[in-house]
Protein backbone atom coordinates (compact mmCIF):
# COMPACT_ATOMS: atom_id res chain seq x y z
CA UNK A 1 0.00 0.00 0.00
CA UNK A 2 1.04 3.41 -1.00
CA UNK A 3 1.23 5.99 1.90
CA UNK A 4 1.22 9.72 1.34
CA UNK A 5 4.65 11.63 1.20
CA UNK A 6 3.61 14.52 3.29
CA UNK A 7 6.38 16.92 2.91
CA UNK A 8 7.33 19.52 6.01
CA UNK A 9 6.93 23.39 5.64
CA UNK A 10 9.30 24.60 4.36
CA UNK A 11 10.40 28.57 5.27
CA UNK A 12 11.10 30.07 2.06
CA UNK A 13 12.75 33.98 1.89
CA UNK A 14 11.70 36.02 -0.93
CA UNK A 15 13.68 35.51 -3.80
CA UNK A 16 17.27 34.47 -3.95
CA UNK A 17 19.37 35.43 -1.25
CA UNK A 18 22.16 38.58 -2.47
CA UNK A 19 25.70 38.23 -1.63
CA UNK A 20 26.76 39.82 1.46
CA UNK A 21 29.86 38.29 2.73
CA UNK A 22 33.34 39.22 1.07
CA UNK A 23 34.88 35.76 0.04
CA UNK A 24 38.14 36.02 0.99
CA UNK A 25 37.17 37.07 4.77
CA UNK A 26 40.12 35.96 6.75
CA UNK A 27 39.58 33.82 10.10
CA UNK A 28 38.82 35.76 12.85
CA UNK A 29 41.16 36.14 16.15
CA UNK A 30 41.37 33.82 18.43
CA UNK A 31 39.23 34.69 21.08
CA UNK A 32 40.49 35.57 25.12
CA UNK A 33 38.71 33.57 28.20
CA UNK A 34 38.31 33.74 31.71
CA UNK A 35 36.49 31.81 34.28
CA UNK A 36 35.26 29.56 31.38
CA UNK A 37 36.91 26.26 31.73
CA UNK A 38 38.89 26.60 28.45
CA UNK A 39 41.96 25.30 27.82
CA UNK A 40 44.88 27.34 27.71
CA UNK A 41 45.39 26.17 23.91
CA UNK A 42 43.46 25.35 20.87
CA UNK A 43 44.63 22.76 18.87
CA UNK A 44 43.57 20.95 15.92
CA UNK A 45 43.85 19.14 12.89
CA UNK A 46 44.10 23.00 10.99
CA UNK A 47 46.59 24.27 12.73
CA UNK A 48 47.16 26.40 16.36
CA UNK A 49 44.14 28.50 16.53
CA UNK A 50 46.00 30.68 19.21
CA UNK A 51 46.63 31.11 23.02
CA UNK A 52 43.71 32.24 25.58
CA UNK A 53 44.03 33.76 28.65
CA UNK A 54 42.50 31.75 31.66
CA UNK A 55 42.26 32.66 35.41
CA UNK A 56 44.59 34.99 37.05
CA UNK A 57 43.98 38.92 36.38
CA UNK A 58 40.92 41.07 36.16
CA UNK A 59 37.63 39.89 35.14
CA UNK A 60 36.73 43.29 34.41
CA UNK A 61 34.04 44.87 36.80
CA UNK A 62 34.88 48.94 36.78
CA UNK A 63 32.12 49.84 39.34
CA UNK A 64 32.07 47.19 41.68
CA UNK A 65 34.06 49.70 44.19
CA UNK A 66 34.81 47.14 46.87
CA UNK A 67 31.08 46.76 48.13
CA UNK A 68 30.85 43.01 49.49
CA UNK A 69 27.24 43.50 49.78
CA UNK A 70 27.06 44.28 46.11
CA UNK A 71 25.59 40.46 45.05
CA UNK A 72 25.34 40.99 41.77
CA UNK A 73 28.04 38.29 39.65
CA UNK A 74 31.34 40.25 38.75
CA UNK A 75 31.77 40.08 34.87
CA UNK A 76 33.71 38.08 33.21
CA UNK A 77 34.97 36.86 30.08
CA UNK A 78 32.71 33.93 28.38
CA UNK A 79 33.69 32.08 25.18
CA UNK A 80 34.47 35.49 24.06
CA UNK A 81 31.73 37.47 25.63
CA UNK A 82 32.21 40.35 27.99
CA UNK A 83 29.76 40.06 30.58
CA UNK A 84 27.09 37.97 31.90
CA UNK A 85 25.58 36.31 29.24
CA UNK A 86 22.50 34.55 31.16
CA UNK A 87 20.34 35.42 33.98
CA UNK A 88 19.85 31.83 34.88
CA UNK A 89 17.88 28.84 33.79
CA UNK A 90 14.51 30.07 32.76
CA UNK A 91 11.87 29.77 35.00
CA UNK A 92 7.83 30.40 35.26
CA UNK A 93 6.48 32.19 32.24
CA UNK A 94 9.11 33.86 30.55
CA UNK A 95 8.72 35.70 27.54
CA UNK A 96 10.94 34.99 24.73
CA UNK A 97 11.75 38.96 23.76
CA UNK A 98 14.25 38.52 26.55
CA UNK A 99 16.28 35.83 25.15
CA UNK A 100 20.08 36.35 25.02
CA UNK A 101 19.89 36.45 20.55
CA UNK A 102 17.18 36.40 18.66
CA UNK A 103 17.03 36.35 14.43
CA UNK A 104 14.49 38.87 13.10
CA UNK A 105 14.01 36.77 9.94
CA UNK A 106 16.21 34.07 8.74
CA UNK A 107 13.62 31.12 8.70
CA UNK A 108 14.68 27.01 8.03
CA UNK A 109 16.31 24.66 10.23
CA UNK A 110 18.91 24.75 12.44
CA UNK A 111 22.00 23.04 13.83
CA UNK A 112 25.16 23.65 16.61
CA UNK A 113 28.94 22.55 17.08
CA UNK A 114 31.68 24.15 17.69
CA UNK A 115 33.55 24.45 14.24
CA UNK A 116 36.63 26.66 15.47
CA UNK A 117 37.62 24.94 18.67
CA UNK A 118 36.61 27.66 20.58
CA UNK A 119 34.92 25.76 22.94
CA UNK A 120 31.65 27.36 22.13
CA UNK A 121 29.18 26.41 19.50
CA UNK A 122 28.29 27.87 16.50
CA UNK A 123 25.04 27.52 14.41
CA UNK A 124 23.93 27.26 11.65
CA UNK A 125 20.65 28.15 9.83
CA UNK A 126 19.34 26.37 6.35
CA UNK A 127 16.86 28.47 4.45
CA UNK A 128 15.70 29.50 0.75
CA UNK A 129 15.95 26.95 -1.91
CA UNK A 130 13.65 25.42 -4.60
CA UNK A 131 12.73 27.21 -8.06
CA UNK A 132 15.86 28.98 -9.03
CA UNK A 133 17.11 30.00 -5.97
CA UNK A 134 19.95 27.48 -4.06
CA UNK A 135 19.42 26.11 -0.93
CA UNK A 136 21.69 28.45 1.75
CA UNK A 137 23.22 27.65 4.79
CA UNK A 138 24.63 30.61 6.94
CA UNK A 139 26.71 29.53 10.09
CA UNK A 140 27.31 31.86 12.89
CA UNK A 141 30.33 31.38 15.14
CA UNK A 142 29.31 31.98 18.64
CA UNK A 143 28.59 33.12 20.83
CA UNK A 144 26.40 35.84 20.05
CA UNK A 145 24.01 38.35 21.95
CA UNK A 146 21.17 40.69 21.39
CA UNK A 147 19.02 41.13 18.08
CA UNK A 148 21.66 39.02 15.18
CA UNK A 149 21.30 40.55 11.47
CA UNK A 150 20.63 37.28 9.56
CA UNK A 151 21.59 39.17 6.34
CA UNK A 152 25.40 40.67 7.27
CA UNK A 153 26.32 38.96 10.73
CA UNK A 154 27.25 35.30 9.34
CA UNK A 155 30.81 33.69 8.77
CA UNK A 156 30.26 31.37 6.28
CA UNK A 157 27.44 30.82 3.84
CA UNK A 158 27.30 27.35 2.68
CA UNK A 159 25.48 27.61 -0.85
CA UNK A 160 23.81 24.72 -3.10
CA UNK A 161 22.79 24.61 -6.70
CA UNK A 162 19.68 25.76 -7.66
CA UNK A 163 16.68 23.76 -6.69
CA UNK A 164 18.32 21.14 -5.24
CA UNK A 165 16.48 22.31 -1.63
CA UNK A 166 19.64 21.69 0.44
CA UNK A 167 18.82 23.77 3.40
CA UNK A 168 19.04 20.31 6.00
CA UNK A 169 22.09 21.53 8.29
CA UNK A 170 23.08 18.71 11.01
CA UNK A 171 26.47 18.61 12.45
CA UNK A 172 29.39 16.61 13.97
CA UNK A 173 32.84 16.00 14.03
CA UNK A 174 33.22 13.42 10.61
CA UNK A 175 36.84 13.83 10.17
CA UNK A 176 38.38 13.36 14.10
CA UNK A 177 40.16 16.82 13.85
CA UNK A 178 37.85 17.47 16.75
CA UNK A 179 36.40 20.29 15.06
CA UNK A 180 32.50 20.08 14.07
CA UNK A 181 31.72 19.97 10.21
CA UNK A 182 28.30 20.26 8.49
CA UNK A 183 26.19 18.22 6.94
CA UNK A 184 23.61 19.89 4.74
CA UNK A 185 21.16 17.80 2.77
CA UNK A 186 18.77 18.62 -0.05
CA UNK A 187 15.97 16.33 -1.21
CA UNK A 188 16.46 17.31 -4.19
CA UNK A 189 20.45 17.74 -4.88
CA UNK A 190 21.78 16.88 -8.66
CA UNK A 191 18.76 17.01 -10.48
CA UNK A 192 16.37 15.15 -8.16
CA UNK A 193 18.73 12.40 -6.51
CA UNK A 194 18.95 13.73 -2.75
CA UNK A 195 21.82 13.69 -0.43
CA UNK A 196 23.86 16.52 1.41
CA UNK A 197 27.20 18.00 1.02
CA UNK A 198 29.78 17.43 3.95
CA UNK A 199 31.51 20.52 4.36
CA UNK A 200 35.24 19.89 7.14
CA UNK A 201 34.98 22.77 9.57
CA UNK A 202 36.02 25.68 9.68
CA UNK A 203 34.66 27.28 7.00
CA UNK A 204 34.50 30.88 6.32
CA UNK A 205 33.08 32.97 3.73
CA UNK A 206 30.92 31.97 0.74
CA UNK A 207 31.19 28.36 -0.11
CA UNK A 208 29.87 26.96 -3.35
CA UNK A 209 29.03 23.03 -1.97
CA UNK A 210 29.15 21.85 -5.23
CA UNK A 211 32.35 22.58 -6.20
CA UNK A 212 33.91 23.11 -2.52
CA UNK A 213 32.54 20.41 -0.40
CA UNK A 214 34.65 17.85 0.96
CA UNK A 215 32.09 14.97 -0.15
CA UNK A 216 28.62 14.75 -1.93
CA UNK A 217 26.36 12.11 -1.15
CA UNK A 218 23.78 10.99 -3.57
CA UNK A 219 20.61 9.43 -3.11
CA UNK A 220 18.69 7.22 -5.71
CA UNK A 221 15.92 9.66 -6.48
CA UNK A 222 14.45 9.27 -2.45
CA UNK A 223 14.21 12.65 -0.87
CA UNK A 224 17.35 11.62 0.61
CA UNK A 225 18.65 14.45 3.30
CA UNK A 226 15.54 16.51 2.39
CA UNK A 227 14.37 15.99 6.59
CA UNK A 228 16.02 14.41 9.14
CA UNK A 229 19.73 14.45 8.63
CA UNK A 230 22.28 13.42 12.06
CA UNK A 231 26.12 13.01 12.45
CA UNK A 232 26.67 11.08 15.68
CA UNK A 233 29.62 8.23 16.36
CA UNK A 234 27.36 5.11 16.38
CA UNK A 235 30.00 2.79 16.16
CA UNK A 236 32.45 3.74 19.02
CA UNK A 237 35.39 4.53 16.62
CA UNK A 238 35.45 8.19 18.21
CA UNK A 239 34.38 9.56 14.26
CA UNK A 240 30.84 11.09 13.56
CA UNK A 241 28.88 9.06 11.12
CA UNK A 242 26.32 10.29 8.82
CA UNK A 243 22.73 9.91 9.06
CA UNK A 244 20.07 10.95 6.54
CA UNK A 245 16.12 9.79 6.09
CA UNK A 246 14.86 9.06 2.56
CA UNK A 247 10.97 9.30 2.64
CA UNK A 248 10.18 8.14 -0.54
CA UNK A 249 12.89 5.02 -0.38
CA UNK A 250 11.11 2.66 -2.59
CA UNK A 251 10.63 -1.32 -1.91
CA UNK A 252 8.81 -3.71 -3.95
CA UNK A 253 6.95 -0.65 -5.45
CA UNK A 254 6.08 1.18 -1.67
CA UNK A 255 7.69 3.74 -0.19
CA UNK A 256 8.35 2.52 3.63
CA UNK A 257 11.27 4.82 3.73
CA UNK A 258 14.57 4.14 5.13
CA UNK A 259 17.96 5.30 7.04
CA UNK A 260 21.20 5.77 5.39
CA UNK A 261 24.50 5.73 7.32
CA UNK A 262 27.38 6.86 6.06
CA UNK A 263 30.54 6.21 8.24
CA UNK A 264 33.13 8.80 8.54
CA UNK A 265 35.23 10.04 7.59
CA UNK A 266 33.94 10.82 3.94
CA UNK A 267 35.14 12.09 1.29
CA UNK A 268 34.61 12.50 -2.63
CA UNK A 269 31.44 11.83 -4.43
CA UNK A 270 29.46 8.72 -3.49
CA UNK A 271 25.96 6.77 -3.92
CA UNK A 272 24.32 6.57 -0.87
CA UNK A 273 23.17 3.03 -2.23
CA UNK A 274 26.77 1.57 -1.03
CA UNK A 275 26.06 3.14 2.36
CA UNK A 276 27.57 1.15 5.28
CA UNK A 277 23.90 0.42 6.35
CA UNK A 278 20.71 1.11 5.50
CA UNK A 279 17.92 1.08 7.84
CA UNK A 280 14.32 0.53 5.99
CA UNK A 281 11.10 1.01 6.66
CA UNK A 282 8.34 -2.74 6.92
CA UNK A 283 5.33 -2.12 4.75
CA UNK A 284 4.01 -5.14 5.26
CA UNK A 285 3.40 -3.73 9.44
CA UNK A 286 2.61 -0.86 8.08
CA UNK A 287 5.84 0.65 9.81
CA UNK A 288 7.01 3.38 8.23
CA UNK A 289 10.76 5.34 8.62
CA UNK A 290 10.65 9.68 8.94
CA UNK A 291 12.18 10.95 11.67
CA UNK A 292 15.38 9.76 13.47
CA UNK A 293 17.58 10.41 16.97
CA UNK A 294 20.93 9.06 17.50
CA UNK A 295 21.86 10.64 20.69
CA UNK A 296 21.21 8.03 23.36
CA UNK A 297 22.22 4.52 24.84
CA UNK A 298 19.13 3.21 26.24
CA UNK A 299 20.58 -0.14 27.27
CA UNK A 300 23.83 1.24 28.89
CA UNK A 301 26.58 -0.93 26.15
CA UNK A 302 28.00 2.04 25.36
CA UNK A 303 27.30 2.20 21.82
CA UNK A 304 24.64 4.94 20.55
CA UNK A 305 21.47 3.37 20.14
CA UNK A 306 18.94 4.37 16.92
CA UNK A 307 15.55 5.98 17.33
CA UNK A 308 13.34 5.78 14.18
CA UNK A 309 10.01 7.08 14.17
CA UNK A 310 7.01 7.97 11.74
CA UNK A 311 3.59 9.44 12.77
CA UNK A 312 2.21 7.39 9.83
CA UNK A 313 2.80 3.79 10.74
CA UNK A 314 0.03 1.22 11.82
CA UNK A 315 -2.25 3.99 9.64
CA UNK A 316 -1.23 7.49 11.31
CA UNK A 317 -0.81 5.63 15.12
CA UNK A 318 2.91 6.45 14.59
CA UNK A 319 5.20 4.52 15.89
CA UNK A 320 8.82 4.83 17.31
CA UNK A 321 11.54 1.47 16.93
CA UNK A 322 14.90 1.44 19.02
CA UNK A 323 17.61 0.15 17.07
CA UNK A 324 21.47 -0.72 18.91
CA UNK A 325 24.30 0.31 17.90
CA UNK A 326 26.74 -0.43 16.07
CA UNK A 327 25.05 -0.05 12.44
CA UNK A 328 26.94 -2.67 11.22
CA UNK A 329 24.48 -3.84 8.48
CA UNK A 330 21.66 -3.46 6.76
CA UNK A 331 18.24 -4.30 8.46
CA UNK A 332 14.34 -3.56 9.00
CA UNK A 333 12.76 -1.46 11.44
CA UNK A 334 10.60 -4.92 12.05
CA UNK A 335 14.03 -6.22 13.42
CA UNK A 336 14.39 -3.30 16.48
CA UNK A 337 14.96 -4.37 19.75
CA UNK A 338 11.90 -2.38 20.69
CA UNK A 339 8.96 -1.38 19.20
CA UNK A 340 6.63 1.25 20.82
CA UNK A 341 3.35 2.13 19.18
CA UNK A 342 0.73 4.98 19.84
CA UNK A 343 -2.53 5.69 20.76
CA UNK A 344 -5.04 5.69 18.13
CA UNK A 345 -4.48 8.32 15.73
CA UNK A 346 -1.78 10.67 16.89
CA UNK A 347 1.02 10.37 14.48
CA UNK A 348 3.39 8.98 17.15
CA UNK A 349 6.72 9.70 16.47
CA UNK A 350 6.28 12.92 14.47
CA UNK A 351 9.10 14.07 16.67
CA UNK A 352 11.65 12.32 18.88
CA UNK A 353 14.75 13.02 21.11
CA UNK A 354 17.00 10.74 23.05
CA UNK A 355 20.60 11.53 24.40
CA UNK A 356 19.60 12.55 27.63
CA UNK A 357 19.49 10.82 31.10
CA UNK A 358 16.60 12.67 32.79
CA UNK A 359 16.00 10.03 36.03
CA UNK A 360 20.22 10.26 36.59
CA UNK A 361 19.76 6.20 36.48
CA UNK A 362 22.82 6.02 33.88
CA UNK A 363 20.89 5.10 31.49
CA UNK A 364 19.73 7.02 28.37
CA UNK A 365 15.76 8.31 27.88
CA UNK A 366 13.92 8.57 25.27
CA UNK A 367 11.17 11.59 24.20
CA UNK A 368 8.27 10.92 21.94
CA UNK A 369 5.96 13.50 20.58
CA UNK A 370 2.35 12.80 19.10
CA UNK A 371 0.81 15.79 18.55
CA UNK A 372 -2.33 14.82 16.81
CA UNK A 373 -3.23 12.77 19.99
CA UNK A 374 -7.27 12.94 20.73
CA UNK A 375 -7.76 14.68 17.36
CA UNK A 376 -5.06 17.66 17.75
CA UNK A 377 -4.71 17.78 21.46
CA UNK A 378 -1.61 16.00 21.25
CA UNK A 379 0.38 14.02 24.34
CA UNK A 380 4.57 13.14 24.67
CA UNK A 381 6.11 10.62 26.20
CA UNK A 382 8.83 10.04 27.97
CA UNK A 383 10.42 6.31 28.25
CA UNK A 384 13.31 5.55 30.62
CA UNK A 385 15.73 3.23 29.10
CA UNK A 386 16.59 0.41 28.90
CA UNK A 387 13.47 -0.75 27.09
CA UNK A 388 12.84 -3.66 24.90
CA UNK A 389 9.67 -5.96 23.56
CA UNK A 390 6.76 -4.10 21.80
CA UNK A 391 4.82 -2.14 23.71
CA UNK A 392 1.70 0.80 23.94
CA UNK A 393 3.14 4.28 24.14
CA UNK A 394 0.54 4.44 26.85
CA UNK A 395 2.82 2.78 29.02
CA UNK A 396 5.17 5.05 28.98
CA UNK A 397 6.84 6.41 32.44
CA UNK A 398 5.18 9.61 31.79
CA UNK A 399 2.51 11.43 29.40
CA UNK A 400 2.29 15.44 28.58
CA UNK A 401 -0.70 17.23 27.99
CA UNK A 402 -2.02 20.91 28.22
CA UNK A 403 -4.96 22.83 27.40
CA UNK A 404 -6.28 23.15 23.99
CA UNK A 405 -7.87 21.46 21.36
CA UNK A 406 -5.60 21.97 19.03
CA UNK A 407 -2.72 22.00 21.32
CA UNK A 408 -0.34 20.13 19.15
CA UNK A 409 1.82 18.67 22.19
CA UNK A 410 4.72 17.27 21.40
CA UNK A 411 5.22 19.10 17.90
CA UNK A 412 8.77 19.12 18.45
CA UNK A 413 11.05 17.69 21.94
CA UNK A 414 14.14 17.86 23.32
CA UNK A 415 15.83 15.51 25.52
CA UNK A 416 19.38 16.49 24.55
CA UNK A 417 20.49 19.68 27.08
CA UNK A 418 20.81 20.33 30.73
CA UNK A 419 20.01 23.86 31.11
CA UNK A 420 20.45 24.19 34.96
CA UNK A 421 23.46 21.78 34.97
CA UNK A 422 22.36 19.76 37.70
CA UNK A 423 23.39 16.80 35.64
CA UNK A 424 20.43 15.62 34.57
CA UNK A 425 19.19 16.19 30.90
CA UNK A 426 16.24 18.53 31.47
CA UNK A 427 12.65 17.79 29.16
CA UNK A 428 11.83 20.52 26.16
CA UNK A 429 8.23 20.13 24.45
CA UNK A 430 6.71 22.35 22.18
CA UNK A 431 2.83 23.29 21.86
CA UNK A 432 2.33 25.39 19.10
CA UNK A 433 -1.29 25.66 19.98
CA UNK A 434 -1.60 25.49 23.53
CA UNK A 435 -4.03 27.85 25.73
CA UNK A 436 -3.54 29.27 28.65
CA UNK A 437 0.10 31.16 27.52
CA UNK A 438 0.19 34.83 27.40
CA UNK A 439 0.25 33.95 23.24
CA UNK A 440 -0.14 31.43 20.70
CA UNK A 441 1.97 28.08 21.74
CA UNK A 442 4.84 27.56 24.43
CA UNK A 443 7.57 25.64 25.01
CA UNK A 444 7.31 23.95 28.21
CA UNK A 445 10.90 22.83 30.32
CA UNK A 446 10.82 20.52 33.17
CA UNK A 447 14.16 20.29 34.88
CA UNK A 448 13.00 18.14 37.75
CA UNK A 449 12.47 14.23 37.12
CA UNK A 450 8.56 13.67 37.30
CA UNK A 451 6.38 10.53 36.36
CA UNK A 452 2.77 9.80 35.45
CA UNK A 453 0.15 11.96 33.43
CA UNK A 454 0.97 15.65 34.03
CA UNK A 455 -0.30 19.10 32.85
CA UNK A 456 2.42 21.11 31.03
CA UNK A 457 1.18 24.58 31.97
CA UNK A 458 0.77 22.84 35.98
CA UNK A 459 3.67 21.45 36.61
CA UNK A 460 6.43 22.62 33.70
CA UNK A 461 9.38 24.71 35.84
CA UNK A 462 9.10 26.89 32.90
CA UNK A 463 6.49 28.17 30.11
CA UNK A 464 8.65 29.51 27.43
CA UNK A 465 6.20 32.26 24.90
CA UNK A 466 6.76 34.38 21.78
CA UNK A 467 4.92 37.74 21.81
CA UNK A 468 5.16 38.50 18.68
CA UNK A 469 1.98 38.44 16.57
CA UNK A 470 2.30 36.67 13.51
CA UNK A 471 1.04 33.85 12.13
CA UNK A 472 4.34 31.96 12.05
CA UNK A 473 5.43 32.74 15.37
CA UNK A 474 3.33 30.01 16.97
CA UNK A 475 5.92 28.86 19.43
CA UNK A 476 6.87 25.29 19.65
CA UNK A 477 6.47 24.47 15.90
CA UNK A 478 10.31 23.94 16.12
CA UNK A 479 13.10 23.51 18.87
CA UNK A 480 16.11 21.56 19.45
CA UNK A 481 19.32 21.50 21.73
CA UNK A 482 21.70 24.17 21.04
CA UNK A 483 24.73 22.74 22.67
CA UNK A 484 26.46 25.17 24.89
CA UNK A 485 27.06 28.28 22.54
CA UNK A 486 28.57 30.82 25.75
CA UNK A 487 30.92 28.00 26.63
CA UNK A 488 29.31 28.28 30.45
CA UNK A 489 28.80 24.87 31.11
CA UNK A 490 25.01 25.32 30.94
CA UNK A 491 22.93 23.85 28.12
CA UNK A 492 21.35 26.04 25.66
CA UNK A 493 17.78 26.29 23.40
CA UNK A 494 16.49 26.88 19.82
CA UNK A 495 13.25 28.15 19.59
CA UNK A 496 12.35 28.19 16.05
CA UNK A 497 9.57 30.42 15.08
CA UNK A 498 9.38 33.88 13.27
CA UNK A 499 11.75 35.26 15.32
CA UNK A 500 14.00 32.19 15.86
CA UNK A 501 15.42 32.37 19.88
CA UNK A 502 18.45 31.29 21.36
CA UNK A 503 17.87 30.58 25.17
CA UNK A 504 20.81 30.48 27.31
CA UNK A 505 20.99 28.08 30.47
CA UNK A 506 22.37 28.65 33.66
CA UNK A 507 21.38 28.00 37.74
CA UNK A 508 18.05 28.20 39.28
Amino acid sequence: MHRCLALLPLLLLPGCPPDKRDSTQESPPPVETGESGQLDTQETGHGETGATETGGGETGSDDSDGDTGDTTPARRWVCGVDGIPSDGAPLGFTSLAGAEAIFSYIGGYFTAADSDGDGCSDYAFGSSGGGDCPGVTKVFFGPTLGDMDAEADWTSSLVGQPGDWAVQPASGDIDGDGLADWVIGGELLDGGLGGAYVAYGPVYGEVDLWTEADAILLGQGDYAGGDENRVADMNGDELGDVLLVARAYMMDGVYPGAVYVENGPVAGTRSLSDSDAIIVGDPEQELWVDSISCGGDLDGDGFRDLFVGSGYSQWYTGGVYVIPGPLASSTSVADADSLWIGEGYSFAGYDLSSGGDVDGDGYGDMLVGAPYYGNEGGRAYLLHGPVVGTHSLAEADAIVWASGSTAWVGRSVSLEQDMDGDGRADVAIGAPGAAGAPNRGAVFLFYEPFSGTVNALDEAEAVLYSEVDDHMSATGYRMESAGDINGDGYGDLHIGTLPDYLVFGGPR
